[in-house]
Formats: C-alpha cells, structure tokens, sequence
C-alpha cells in the first residue's frame, strides 16, 4: 500500500459571470497537479508534477498568476486535464491511500473530473490530513494554512502555492503525526473538526448518520425529529431555530420538567455535495445562550417594528 500526498493548483474566471455552469458550476480549472508517493513506513519513493493547459478559463486570472507564478507562457507548455490526469492515475497505481491539506483539493479534483466526462468514482477515499494534525499537534480545531503548520513544526520557509512544493510540505507532515492511529480515528476527529470551537465543550454530539442535498432540507428533518432530554426522558422541545451562518443554526431546548440546553447544529459538507447534520448540546449557562436569547428577542422586535435591531 502506498499513500499518494497531492496539490492542486487552479485558475478562476475574472468574475462570476464567466463561470461555466454545465454539466456544473466550475468554479475553478486545474493547472497543475503536484504528488509525492510514500511507502508504508512513510518513505518517498516518488514524485509527480503536470502542468494543465485549461480549456475553460485559458486566460491567467492575474492574482492566481501572482500566487503561483504560472503564466500563460507556462500553460502553453503543458497538456490537456484528460491526459495529465490519466498520467497522475496511472502513477498513483493500486491500493493506495490519498492524502490532502484540506477539502478543496477533492473537490476541485471531483468537479473537473466530471466536466470532463470523468467518472469520479475511480478515486479511492481521501483522508483530510488537517484533521490529524489538528488533533495531534496543533489543537486549534480549525483550519490552518500549510505555511503555519510547518512554521508549527519549525520547518524551514517555502515558496507556497507551487504544486510540488505543497504535496513535499503536507508529506513532511504526515512523517510529524501518528498518521496510522489518526487515520484509525478519522471518522470521530472528523467530527470534532467539523465542530470547530476550541473552549467550551459540548455535553454530548448526536451526529445524525442520514444526510440531505441542502441545508434546507436538513433543517427541516432536525424540526422533526424528536429529542429526549438526556435527565428525564421527557421530550425536549426546541425554541425557534436561529441562523448563524449557511451552515449553522442555534436555539434553546427545554424539556417539561425545565431541562435546559444550549443548541448548535452544524451541516458538514460531503464530497457528494450533499450535507450531514452534527447536533451539539450545551450546558444552558454558557454566553452563546445570551446572545441567543438577545438575538431571538431582537429578532421579535424587527417583526413587530420593522427596526434594526442592534
């Protein structure tokens, strides 16, 4: 087995009106492909990198230009997406395991793939290397940049945002970590990522197993379904559901035999682009239940006044 540590590095339309939109929204055209292939003991026994000529956005957007040092010249001397990509799968060879910083890698890889005509499902499943070192190392629960975990790790500097570069970089880090153990872990560490707060912790996490193709929808089957307060059994009933941000909503349920808990549910997003809702409940006297309760009463006022409320 061998684990494949890849980069991506992408061009963007000028502005949103350039996107291409079918067979989806492609929001960004691979340029280069950087990988390091480790063995099991973490040794580098190869190294790949491509240069991609895009077929969509054939134009360097000049700040992705200034980030990576890519020209249009550059470009001129690579190969379409199709055959770079055949070339990366076949040098990835069989059973194997993949490894990135970060989701947006997979994700941009999965869409040019399919607007390509691609099949994404020859891809074997991918482990988001922060997710360990957050857990191991850095203990922020947050995301990162490459550049901070190696300054974490007293590496020395590196010219960022160069494929190769990238894929040596999160290499390095996976020889700093218990890779195996983490790996072992991944699907609880996944979650208590996806939580993202370090400080107060939750009284308990329902991470609900089924998952929806919006937030929307996800919403309403967490309005549906029914909670058990944890102390006396009796039915937990939830205030109204305030909306933090897309993917987050907060409330307060209280139980007839006044149980309280503070409510936050996250929606972690899939690499099928569908969502999973993670439930988190509170002890009641934490500061989020005030701001809660001021903005719900906030909320009350604008309705009845049409005033902003502060």
């Amino acid at each position: 087995m061998h684990y494949i540590v890849f980069d991506l590095e992408w061009n963007q339309p000028y502005d949103s009106a350039r996107v291409k939109r079918k067979p989806i929204a492609l929001y960004g055209e691979i340029i280069e492909i950087g990988a390091v292939k480790l063995d099991e003991d973490l040794n580098e026994v190869d190294r790949f990198k491509a240069i991609v000529t895009p077929k969509y956005y054939k134009k360097m957007n000049k700040k992705i230009s200034r980030l990576t040092g890519i020209t249009d010249d550059v470009l001129k001397d690579g190969r379409d997406f199709p055959s770079v990509f055949k070339s990366f799968y076949d040098w990835c060879g069989e059973d194997i395991c993949m490894l990135t910083w970060g989701n947006d890698d997979i994700y941009m890889l999965r869409d040019n793939m399919i607007f390509y005509g691609i099949e994404f499902d020859v891809m074997p499943g991918y482990y988001n290397l922060q997710v360990i070192f957050d857990n191991q190392i850095a203990g922020l629960n947050r995301q990162i940049s490459l550049t901070d975990a190696m300054k974490l790790l007293k590496e020395p500097e590196f010219d960022a945002h160069d494929a190769l570069n990238d894929a040596v970089c999160t290499a390095k880090i996976c020889k700093a970590v218990d890779l195996k153990k983490g790996i072992e872990e991944y699907s609880g560490l996944e979650v208590q990522f996806a939580i993202g707060e370090p400080g107060v912790k939750p009284l308990f996490i329902i991470e609900v197993k089924r998952k929806f193709e919006s937030v929307k929808k996800g919403m309403l089957a967490v309005k549906q379904r029914l909670f058990a307060c944890p102390e006396c059994k009796g039915k937990l009933k939830a205030l109204p559901f305030i909306k933090q941000n897309n993917t987050t909503y907060t409330t307060l349920f209280r139980c007839t035999d006044k149980h309280e808990y503070f409510v936050r549910i996250r929606f972690a997003k899939k690499i099928d682009d569908t969502y999973a809702p993670i439930i988190l409940f509170y002890s009641p006297d934490v500061e989020d239940k005030i701001k809660y309760l001021k903005k719900l009463k906030c909320r009350g006022r604008k309705g009845n006044n049409g005033k902003k409320c502060n």
